[in-house]
């Protein structure tokens, strides 16, 4: 029941989860999105099913994690969750602040502290995989999930079993928007402008702004491997090394270097700075784009 709840508590919370909270241990890939609800014997409509594939399990405990800032919610969205099942009786359930990216390392080195619900990254998938800290998504809230989340999301929580070849999904999409947009003053960057690097750093130069990219992070740094056609195709079997589909190193050099050059042309415009600093550079007025 334990583990059925938190399923479902992760799919209220439209947060990816881990489900693999109590029950017989075995968190292998593939081997746990079985037992009673497993089939077409339950079936989930938006979220919620009928309570007596709960059991009869009382006094229910579960932890939950969510980052700093949405601990909030997470608490409403719990309240929520309560009121959709008010005949079960919870004993606790606890939210902690811990952030996404570091969720698969907190977890990995410590499986018996980890929560039964909690948000990470998508990259962490395979990590989590490897460690045998996941269990599958019950099959009784498949068409759920994928009735009300695009095809990708659902791809990127998603990975084959070693021993069947069936696709398996392991969480519930968050997000689509793991991406990068431009925000720019637009007193100082036009819409035509914005349209390339090159202009952006010179209108931020001509009007004596900043731009701010962070270069120091993996995140955003890749970009420039992108930008050179670089095609990834997930990770290796370690969970860790990237797999290339298409990589032209040459095409790469070429294109790092036209990036130094910007870089060097616009010293003192373009500034490698944390993310954090833009709401503040568009508040003193410093900040361009």
């Amino acid at each position: 029941m334990k583990k059925v709840l938190a399923i479902l508590l992760a799919g209220m919370m439209t947060a990816t989860a881990l489900a693999g909270c109590g029950g017989s241990g075995n968190n292998s890939s593939g081997s746990e999105g079985g037992s009673s609800n497993s089939g077409g014997s339950v079936a989930a409509q938006n979220g919620k099913v009928d309570e007596s594939a709960f059991g009869d399990e009382k006094d229910i405990t579960l932890k939950v994690w969510a980052p700093d800032k949405g601990v909030s919610l997470a608490k409403e969205q719990i309240e929520a969750f309560k009121k959709m099942y008010p005949n079960v009786t919870f004993k606790k359930i606890e939210v902690v602040a811990q952030g996404e990216g570091e969720a698969a390392t907190q977890i990995v080195n410590d499986p018996n502290k980890a929560a039964d619900v909690f948000s990470f990254p998508s990259d962490q998938l395979n990590k989590l995989d490897s460690a045998k800290c996941l269990s599958p998504v019950s099959k009784a809230f498949l068409a759920d999930v994928t009735a009300t989340n695009s095809e990708s999301t659902v791809k990127a929580a998603t990975l084959k079993d070693s021993k069947t070849k069936e696709d398996v999904l392991y969480a519930y999409p968050e997000t689509n928007d793991n991406g990068y947009y431009l925000v720019y003053d637009k007193k100082v960057v036009s819409d035509d402008q914005a349209k390339t690097l090159e202009a952006i750093l010179k209108a931020c130069k001509d009007a004596k702004k900043d731009f701010i990219m962070d270069c120091g992070d993996g995140f955003y740094a890749c970009t420039f491997a992108f930008t050179a056609g670089a095609v990834i195709d997930g990770f290796e079997d370690d969970g860790e090394t990237q797999k290339f589909k298409e990589f032209d190193e040459n095409k790469a050099v070429d294109t790092l270097m036209a990036f130094a050059k910007l870089m060097k042309e616009y010293k003192g415009t373009f500034k490698s700075l944390s993310p954090a600093q833009i709401a503040s550079g568009f508040k003193n007025g410093t900040l361009g784009a």
